[in-house]
């Protein structure tokens, strides 16, 4: 089995893919809701393929970022659950807040 680049050097992996976004040429001729979309591709498509942290683009994003990233995490932690019966350590996981999934959480007992 290949191994991340994350297990491997036990170093964060991340991005801040929202600049692809900001840098379009023909950005400004969109309309604010194609701007948002693609804002919310760029930003969580790292958030599927693994990344512990992401650089969400300016400091105006930030409300609007909070929410879809958290709700791809809770995708991504829901998908485990149901593929692999792998649960968040922390009790704060958007898993819990957002889809309200009541689990008992054994934090450092390796379960």
């Amino acid at each position: 089995m290949t191994q991340s680049r994350l297990e491997l050097q036990r170093l964060p992996a991340g991005a801040g893919t929202h600049n692809a976004v900001d840098m379009w040429r023909k950005r400004r001729k969109i309309s604010p809701t194609i701007y948002a979309l693609a804002s919310t591709v760029a930003n969580t498509i790292p958030i599927v393929l693994g990344a512990n942290f992401l650089l969400y683009g300016p400091i105006e994003s930030a409300p609007i970022a909070y929410f879809y990233c958290a709700l791809a995490n809770a995708y991504v932690a829901y998908s485990a659950l149901q593929e692999f019966g792998t649960k968040p350590l922390a009790k704060a996981h958007p898993l819990y807040k957002i889809f309200n999934v009541q689990i008992d959480i054994d934090i450092g007992m390796g379960s």
